[in-house]
């Protein structure tokens, strides 16, 4: 994370060189890599019994104390201050404003195969459905809605597509942007692929022309 802090704040230097840019706002979440597993990792039967006694809500304080070296790195890029889990920010562009949800989504995540299983609260899900003086909403989660157990998948994935303008998601480590409309919401949805796979250009590229 310390290195991670220096290459950001190296980067928005050097765009700020480059370009008539005063101000640089970060949207930064966490995923799966965040995650301190040396602090009592879940295994899938971990996993499976959390799900099956609903143990959740006892449990997610310990969760977030495996991303605390997260946090820390983040708070200092006005990320995640006051809330942990959703965390909403307002950046203006001329006359428009964008409110940006900021999902963690890395809560009870696992080396093992792990989908189905992380979580969202009702109080989050309800944080995710305020829209907030703002003209456009942009939800930023690292894993996508499939990745959340069964409980809260249906409602947190309609809350996501009738609430955001459009939702950046991860994990997958495929790219593809698709869009979901019918006569009630209309999102786009952007998975980002691997910065880091070849050829890496082609990637960043991407991220730059949106």
């Amino acid at each position: 994370f310390i290195e991670i802090r220096n290459v950001l704040n190296d980067l928005e230097n050097s765009i700020k060189c480059k370009y008539t840019i005063h101000n640089i706002e970060y949207a930064l979440v966490p995923g799966n890599h965040d995650v301190d597993y040396s602090n009592a990792e879940l295994s899938r039967s971990d996993l499976e019994f959390i799900r099956e006694k609903n143990l959740y809500e006892s449990l997610i304080q310990n969760e977030l104390e495996k991303q605390k070296n997260f946090f820390s790195c983040v708070r200092s890029f006005d990320c995640f201050h006051e809330d942990a889990i959703i965390y909403q920010k307002h950046i203006s562009i001329g006359e428009r404003t964008i409110q940006l949800n900021l999902v963690n989504s890395a809560a009870f995540s696992s080396r093992d195969e792990d989908q189905g299983f992380h979580y969202l609260s009702e109080s989050n899900l309800e944080e995710l459905s305020q829209q907030r003086n703002s003209d456009y909403v942009f939800t930023i989660m690292h894993h996508p809605h499939s990745w959340f157990n069964y409980r809260i998948t249906d409602k947190l994935e309609s809350t996501l597509y009738e609430k955001s303008d459009l939702i950046f998601v991860g994990h997958k480590h495929y790219e593809t942007t698709r869009t979901i409309s019918d006569e009630q919401t209309s999102v786009n949805i952007l998975a980002g692929g691997m910065l880091s796979k070849e050829p890496l250009i082609n990637n960043v590229e991407d991220y730059v022309c949106f």
